[in-house]
């Protein structure tokens, strides 16, 4: 037999029953065995890679394609310091782009210039062109006058105006209604882009975490820009698609069929194939603690707000029982504690209602887990989709703004693990951060300082690796396909510069990825 390659080198294969390799065959996309396995088989190619390892391909857990490409493509202000540098990049694309339409600026972030701009200073800049300078959180933004007086409803123009600007949250719906749904080709390029970027890193298969409608969505058919840029090959990576609760509906059925949370046709999570499919549906519980909008039971230190959830509890608990009954499973954005008492209360509410131990829900963020919340994840078989790379950008920050107590618990790691709760590895982009500098963070709980964030929480690199590999396959319930490297799974691989294994925290994150592979072949 003649395969169609055969791999050599340091092979991490993250299957128990043989946990390293040094050969690995592949046959039409899958991998047919190793070693001994392969003894008389020749292949049309051979991959040698002696130094550094291989493991399975990263999957990104919760990330936004579209929302990262347009970072990429348009206009960012994600690495300027200054006022001065932010509104000179403003004025330059006016300059650029002309006076006429509306402009946005994306990646912006007001701890990256001591405080949010003012309305006034965009006025200066942009005196008669709508702006818009889109947070790279996706929970605010910043609004200048002459955008502000295209918003019909004149209570929210007066709240914004009083606000200086500063929209939070769904109020964020008054501009970008005037502003999307943006063309289907332009979200394609923005994938397209995205999904480049991050098999450079090593990415092999995203979870797409808001589409549809949402603070992360571009158009009610985003959708559409996956499809074509799959049936076109131009997609390169695999992507699990996560519809916002909001684009959810009833249709007429059965009542012994509960629909009434799902898409038109019926159609729920699993449709599609193993390069495009449809994951559990996505809902806010709160905002984001960059924004300083996420729920918390006490207030941020030094402040008397606590934050807000999303919307009303009430129906917040029934959206989620409401898709749960129809078939869903649930990502649950829940940042701060309330939040999360929000949605656990919620999940266990569905529980009972309509039992279903076949549900893989999710919580999403889940930055401040008090110890009373672990296990009541566990009995619920919750997993966390965590962003490691928070800590290292944002670790001082959010220590400061929870204070002692509380920033203990950040972004838990080890104490999960222990408790049986599936960790999985994400990056939240488009904000900063790659898996590797994430699985740095999850053993040495640095921040940007060298400061240590909750380091009791710290883990070692296979626990860590396991979070950006099998548990991200298992939450996008293709862990029988990837994930890890076996024979009959698809072969989905990462080769790196440093055998990640043998190497400190600082060597990983620092490690190279020197090619990346799907289905055995090489796209990056």
């Amino acid at each position: 037999m003649l395969l169609d390659s055969i791999f050599t080198g340091d092979i991490v294969t993250l299957e128990p029953s043989r946990p390293l390799a040094r050969q690995m065959g592949v046959w039409k996309g899958r991998i047919v065995g190793f070693d001994e396995e392969l003894n008389g088989l020749g292949a049309r190619e051979t991959h040698a890679f002696e130094n550094g390892c291989i493991v399975p391909g990263l999957i990104d857990g919760h990330t936004h394609l579209a929302s990262t490409g347009l970072l990429l493509q348009e206009t960012s202000v994600s690495t300027d310091r200054s006022i001065e540098a932010v509104l000179t990049r403003i004025s330059n694309a006016l300059e650029k782009q002309g006076r006429s339409e509306w402009l946005e600026i994306w990646g912006y972030d007001q701890r990256n210039i001591g405080r949010h701009i003012t309305m006034a200073e965009l006025d200066h800049v942009a005196p008669s062109t709508p702006v818009l300078l889109r947070h790279v959180s996706s929970h605010a933004l910043v609004a200048n006058n002459a955008a502000l007086s295209l918003v019909d409803n004149a209570d929210a123009r007066e709240q914004i105006k009083r606000n200086d600007g500063l929209v939070f949250e769904k109020m964020q719906d008054a501009f970008r209604n005037l502003v999307e749904p943006y063309r289907v080709s332009k979200i394609e390029r923005a994938v397209k882009a995205s999904a480049k970027h991050a098999l450079s890193e090593g990415i092999t298969t995203c979870i797409d975490a808001g589409i549809g409608r949402g603070l992360c969505s571009q158009s009610e058919i985003d959708a559409r820009a996956y499809i074509n840029l799959e049936e076109r090959d131009e997609l390169g990576i695999r992507v699990q698609l996560m519809p916002c609760v909001d684009y959810l509906h009833s249709v007429k059925a059965h009542s012994d069929d509960h629909a009434v949370s799902v898409l038109d046709l019926g159609l729920l999570q699993g449709f599609g194939g193993d390069h495009l499919w449809l994951g559990p549906s996505k809902m806010w519980f709160d905002g984001g603690m960059m924004a300083r909008s996420a729920a918390f039971t006490q207030p941020y230190e030094g402040t008397d707000t606590c934050g807000d959830l999303a919307e009303d509890e009430g129906a917040l608990t029934q959206r989620l029982i409401d898709a749960h009954r129809s078939g869903w499973d649930i990502a649950a954005h829940a940042i701060g504690d309330r939040a999360i008492d929000s949605a656990l209360s919620a999940f266990e509410e569905a529980q009972r209602i309509s039992p279903d131990p076949n549900r893989r829900h999710r919580i999403e963020h889940g930055a401040v887990i008090r110890p009373d919340h672990i296990d009541r994840l566990r009995k619920l078989s919750i997993a966390i989709g965590t962003q490691p790379c928070f800590i290292t950008y944002s670790g001082d920050d959010f220590q400061q703004i929870m204070g002692k107590t509380r920033g203990r618990q950040l972004y838990r790691g080890k104490s999960l693990i222990e408790a049986g709760i599936r960790l999985v590895g994400s990056t939240d982009r488009p904000l900063p951060g790659t898996p590797l500098r994430g699985i740095q963070t999850m053993m040495d709980r640095k921040s940007a300082s060298g400061n240590h964030v909750a380091p009791d929480e710290a883990l070692n690199i296979t626990d860590a690796l396991k979070a950006y590999t099998i548990n991200g396959a298992w939450a996008a319930r293709r862990e029988d396909q990837i994930g890890s490297l076996a024979a009959g799974k698809y072969a989905d691989m990462t080769v790196l510069s440093n055998n990640i294994l043998e190497a400190s925290a600082e060597e990983v994150g620092e490690t190279e990825v020197i090619a990346t592979f799907v289905e055995g072949e090489r796209r990056c």
